[in-house]
């Protein structure tokens, strides 16, 4: 007997077979997500949402290959932000607007102000409280109020999730949202979706879908002349947490393409950060979008460029013996001819007066990198990129300060692959943050925090 397990990431969507029983990840696979949609404008980022559902269910299917009468049901976990439209039958009239998509950031011409600072203008304090403070750029509500002043929003369609209408759409049933899915758009304090925003926003004649519990089917799934439960979608980030079993007393570092701090809570705790369901109706207090990962990507394609575009990497020049791809920093290439290198430079490197400043996205740190305090003595390779640690490692100092208000922690937990990849970034950060630590070694966290899931349902 076993559950399947596919997370719908924004890279890969993985799947495998979770068993209950003992505990482990069986036959695990991952495939490509698709790639955005051509000829739109920059900072549009649209994804053929029918193509994800397509790719979801070969996934299965292959999983499905051996013993495919002994799955008792399918977990999913997916990206969370973001937003398609769906009709009253259930298909797609939009295409899925990413989280990472930045026309709402978007000044108009002349100067003026953004979509979303026009939606921020129309939200009281009271109202952003009640949705954890998640209003960005790629969120539902911005998303959504940009084909408001549009005129573009058709009248009763079914704003979803992607993982929402995957399930919907390979079901055949009609579309249901958990609780941590609804990012941005739920009332914290009644676990209701949050009517007022949708007033604000001329959104309210929506028809927006059932919400539904962790552990709920939202469809079924015929296997083999049986039905089988496909349960709702979780948010990536709580499967990511659930999979390496945060507790109560610790500090969350989740540092990998992007990089998270979070803090778990019983009780709706709003402050100056965001907050978010978490399973089990309790909440997580976050700050997202820290600069980790895709960040480090800019540094690294700079000083990988030349070798990149002059040919194959010769033995003098070590920093170039792979390709860099935007945001595939975990590639086992990219780990071993790249990251090595340069991880092992900035442990040989000094402490100097280089300074980098890693926020070249938009986030709560700002939205403007910067390198100063450069000198002949310091401007390496090492130096660069050791500086660039101490900016994460103080970004984090600066975060847990924000979440300190909730309540003080025993323990740091590590994840994410970055945070095993370096020794030398934990080492700053415990400086900075001097205690007890773990590192969760998990490269597969999310599908992990599924097993979690199916151990409970079968309990």
């Amino acid at each position: 007997m076993y559950y399947l397990g596919i997370d719908v990431g924004s890279s890969f969507i993985k799947g495998a077979r979770l068993l209950p029983e003992a505990g482990t990840l069986d036959r695990i696979r991952r495939r490509p997500f698709p790639a955005p949609l051509g000829q739109r404008p920059a900072g549009h980022f649209e994804i053929d949402a029918d193509q994800v559902a397509r790719c979801v269910r070969e996934l299965i299917d292959e999983l499905l290959q051996e013993r495919p009468l002994e799955c008792e049901g399918i977990f999913f976990c997916a990206q969370m932000g973001g937003v398609l439209l769906a009709s009253r039958d259930g298909r797609a009239i939009s295409p899925y607007y990413s989280w990472r998509d930045q026309r709402t950031a978007e000044r108009d011409l002349g100067g003026g102000e953004s979509c979303l600072q026009r939606m921020l203008a129309r939200l009281d304090v009271d109202t952003l409280c009640a949705i954890g403070n998640e209003v960005r750029a790629g969120s539902a509500s911005a998303l959504l109020y940009w084909l408001v002043e549009r005129d573009a929003l058709p009248a009763r369609a079914i704003p979803l999730a992607l993982g929402d209408y995957v399930i919907a759409r390979i079901c055949d049933c009609e579309p249901r949202t958990e609780y941590t899915q609804a990012l941005g758009t739920l009332d914290l304090r009644t676990r209701d979706w949050c009517w007022p925003l949708f007033a604000r926003l001329g959104v309210a004649d929506l028809v927006w879908p059932a919400l539904t519990g962790t552990t709920d089917p939202a469809g079924e799934l015929r296997i083999g002349g049986r039905t089988v439960p496909c349960f709702a979608a979780i948010g990536d980030h709580q499967a990511a947490l659930a999979g390496v079993q945060l507790d109560a007393d610790e500090l969350s570092l989740n540092i990998s393409t992007g990089s998270q701090v979070s803090r778990l809570t019983e009780r709706f705790e709003p402050g100056d950060y965001q907050t978010r369901p978490y399973v089990d109706a309790r909440f997580l207090n976050t700050i997202t979008h820290l600069p980790a990962g895709r960040s480090l990507d800019v540094l690294v394609n700079l000083v990988t460029e030349i070798s990149r575009r002059t040919g194959p990497a010769q033995e003098s020049a070590p920093l170039a013996s792979a390709p860099v791809e935007s945001e595939l920093l975990e590639s086992a290439s990219l780990e071993a001819d790249v990251w090595d290198y340069l991880a092992k430079a900035a442990e040989r490197a000094v402490d100097s007066e280089l300074r980098v400043q890693l926020t070249f996205f938009p986030g709560p740190l700002g939205e403007r990198g910067s390198i100063e305090g450069i000198s002949t003595d310091n401007f390496s390779v090492g130096s660069l990129f050791r500086a660039a640690f101490n900016s994460m490692a103080e970004n984090y100092s600066i975060c847990a300060e924000r979440l300190r208000g909730v309540r003080s922690w025993e323990r740091l937990a590590y994840s994410g692959g970055l945070a095993q990849k370096l020794p030398l970034l934990r080492a700053m950060i415990g400086e900075r943050l001097p205690g007890l630590s773990r590192l969760c070694d998990l490269r597969e966290d999310t599908l992990m925090g599924l097993l979690h899931l199916a151990q409970r349902k079968q309990q």
